[in-house]
């Protein structure tokens, strides 16, 4: 019942004292998701095994007990799953609100909401245009935020399944060798 089981496995050998090691002659392909709608689901379904993780790793945010292990886990999984999206909207709020008294944060005011609106606009302009590659990346990361508290309602509901839906890949596969 395991939403990323490659994951939590991983993580368990890590926890008892085995090393994960890194083989630098391996090789993986992986393609872009063939849209944002199919990106979306899958990282909907990371974030919802993100949360699903703690109750699976007890312990693991204790790097007394697990060392590099937790810390490792604390900045690239759980910051990016759990905090950052909760901290964004706060950022907005804090900054909308020291705007009235400071012209540095007007300023920054102005560039936040200057990267929301490129964002939104990139998750609805479906161009092929250099410019239009250049606003889909804040694009992605509003959708990749957005999917964090997706994905969070998703467990906290129980209802992300184990079986999942496999998103529709670019089909402009390489060949290797």
């Amino acid at each position: 019942d395991t939403i990323i089981e490659d994951f939590v496995l991983s993580m368990r050998i890590g926890m008892r004292g085995y090393k994960v090691k890194y083989e630098p002659n391996a090789s993986a392909l992986e393609t872009a998701s063939a849209s944002m709608a199919d990106e979306w689901k899958r990282k909907v379904r990371i974030c919802a095994g993100g949360f699903q993780s703690l109750k699976y790793l007890p312990g693991i945010c204790n790097p007394f007990r697990f060392g590099w292990l937790s810390i490792l886990f604390l900045s690239h999984r759980f910051l990016r799953w759990a905090v950052v999206p909760f901290l964004l909207p706060l950022m907005l709020l804090v900054t909308t609100l020291l705007a009235y008294s400071s012209a540095f944060y007007a300023g920054m005011l102005v560039l936040e909401l200057i990267a929301i609106t490129m964002g939104i606009i990139g998750l609805l302009w479906r161009s092929k245009t250099a410019i239009s590659k250049l606003i889909t990346i804040p694009g992605y990361i509003l959708m990749m935020n957005a999917a964090a508290y997706a994905g969070l309602f998703r467990y906290l509901k129980g209802s992300q399944s184990v079986v999942w839906e496999k998103a529709k890949r670019e089909s402009n596969i390489l060949s290797t060798q």
